[in-house]
This record gives structure tokens, sequence and C-alpha cells, in this order.
């Protein structure tokens, strides 16, 4: 497995989605279980509740962390939520949810990792690093340092939104593991927040690929906006408007480093008839503005489809063409 030591938004797919983010000098042997001894010199009395608690988890069995584990935790790390199912879209077999589901639980057990308070008894567990994942923490810290550790551990925000983004991330991820493609980067909302703001433009995610094409490598880019409300329409086209003028201005090129440019517009606001109604109007005003670089989609069809068709199939909505293309063409 081939592994380079990189920036956690910055990832070159290999083996696993994660390869480039695992360390290249590992923090502690793979195979180390993991022992929590507390916090020497600490007199505070604990409650039942809390020592109920810190037993269980102590009672866990001590666990072997393997490469793989390490990838979940950097995965978790760099997208900041996930639930079991975006996590075995990354890094497990499309059959693998009972074995992803053991890896997670011995991974929370073991304090690798935390999962937010359920809504419901039905709600899927949402899992992050938090007070709790100590283990997994500190592995972190070893890797990146307090300083890179404190930046990437950004409040989550509004939750259902962070996951239906990831939603995406994962099938992107994957599907440049599948290919033999390279994710060059992603960037999150909050570190675009910042370079940004002075447009008036805080994009869920940006993204590049790099891939191989008649023995050359080219790169294409991708800002990534997920709406999950109804919007009036004179919303979505203020925001069409500022992307044309930050990309037909050549500002985005002097930003990002590239012409390389679409624009993915995910809709998972309603059912997914008015999805369809949203990408449809949304997709006219495009062509109105001249915004031709937008790709439109609604989240339902993108988790339906295999990853790599995210990236390969007739999946999204071009302004200025009948019918749904692809992104890349073979």
């Amino acid at each position: 497995m081939s592994t380079m030591s990189e920036h956690p938004t910055g990832m070159v797919c290999s083996r696993h989605v994660l390869a480039a983010s695992a360390p290249s000098q590992p923090i502690a042997p793979v195979g180390t279980p993991f022992v929590d001894l507390g916090q020497p010199g600490s007199s505070r009395r604990m409650t039942k509740t809390a020592k109920s608690g810190r037993e269980s988890r102590a009672a866990a069995p001590p666990m072997l962390l393997t490469e793989r584990d390490r990838e979940i935790i950097e995965l978790v790390f760099r997208a900041r939520a996930m639930r079991a199912d975006q996590i075995q879209t990354a890094l497990f077999t499309p059959g693998g949810s009972s074995r992803c589901q053991r890896r997670l639980t011995l991974l929370v057990r073991n304090r690798y990792l935390d999962h937010l308070p359920r809504t419901a008894v039905n709600a899927p567990a949402v899992y992050v690093l938090g007070q709790h994942s100590t283990a997994g923490n500190r592995l972190l810290r070893e890797r990146y340092g307090d300083q890179e550790y404190r930046r990437q551990m950004r409040p989550l925000g509004a939750i259902d939104h962070l996951l239906a983004i990831n939603d995406v991330r994962v099938r992107v991820e994957r599907a440049c593991l599948d290919l033999g493609w390279s994710l060059r980067q992603w960037r999150r909302s909050d570190e675009l927040a910042r370079l940004m703001h002075p447009i008036q433009l805080v994009p869920d995610g940006y993204f590049q690929i790099q891939r191989q094409l008649d023995g050359r490598d080219r790169t294409a880019a991708f800002f990534l906006e997920v709406e999950r409300a109804a919007k009036s329409s004179a919303v979505l086209r203020s925001k069409l408007r500022r992307y044309g003028e930050l990309y037909y201005s050549g500002r985005y090129e002097q930003m990002f480093g590239t012409k390389a440019l679409r624009l993915l517009v995910v809709f998972d606001a309603l059912d997914e008839r008015s999805n369809m109604r949203l990408i449809e109007s949304g997709a006219a005003e495009a062509q109105r503005q001249g915004v031709t670089f937008t790709r439109f989609a609604t989240l339902t069809q993108i988790k339906a489809a295999q990853p790599a068709d995210v990236l390969l199939g007739s999946l999204w909505s071009i302004p200025d063409q009948s019918g749904a293309a692809s992104l890349f063409t073979n």
C-alpha cells in the first residue's frame, strides 16, 4: 500500500481512499491495544453514571488497531461527522456492512471515535471525534500537531447538511479509488469561507480530480452546493450570478490556479418530484445567465448510483442541453 504525508484536506487515492492520510511514520505500532489509564493525580469524585460509563469502556476488549481503522479515524477527522453507511461506502465493500459496524463499535469502545447522541431510537449513529475519543484525538495530535488538529476540529454546524455533503464526498472519493484517479484536494466550507467571503460565496466544498488522458495529466475542478431548503428563485439567481462573475472575470483562476471548473448543485430539499422541478428551473436560470458550467442532480440520484457513476454516469442535468450527462467521458 502506498502512503504519503499530506495535509488532511488533500489526498491521492490508492489502495484505500485514505491511503495518503495514513501516517508515514506509525504513531503507535499497528496491533497495539489501547488501554486508558485515566488522568493521573485526579482526585475528582465520579458520579455513578460517569463511573458506569468509564467502567463500560474500560471493560471493552483491547483492540488491534489495523491500517483500515486508522483510515476510518482519518476519514472522520477530515469529514467531521459520518454515518456507518458513508464509512462503508468509502472504505469497505458493498457487502461489508457487518464488518464495518464491528470496527466502528470497537473504535468507540476503545475511545478512538465518539458518536453524537441519537435523535431517535432508530436514528443511525453519527460518528465524530469529540470529548470521549481520547485515543483518536491523541493519535491525530501526534500526527498533525496541536495547531492543525484544532484547525480541523471546527464546530459541526448543521449536522444534517454536513451529512448530505458527505454523502457526495464519500462517493467521489470511492469513485476516484475505483477508477484509479487522484483526488488532489477537498476543501470544506469552513476552509473556503475566509478565501471567498469578499465575493459573498461560501461553497459547501471544492475539490480537484486528476486523471490521465492520452498519456497526459488532466485536472478537473468542482464547487459543490448542497441545497437542503426550498429557497426562492431569487436566491439561486443571485448565487449563479456571483459564480459566473467569479469565473468569467478570471478571479477564480487566480485564486485556485486552474481554469477548469464545474459547479455542482445538488438538491435535497423536498420530495423527489419537487427536486426535479428545482433542477428544471435551476438549469433554465443558469442558461439565461450563461453560467453553463453548472450541473444539477438530486441527492437521491447520487445515493442510488454506484460511486463511479457519480462521475461517469448520465446523472447530471446541464443548462444548455436536454437529458442528463456525465461529468467525465472515458
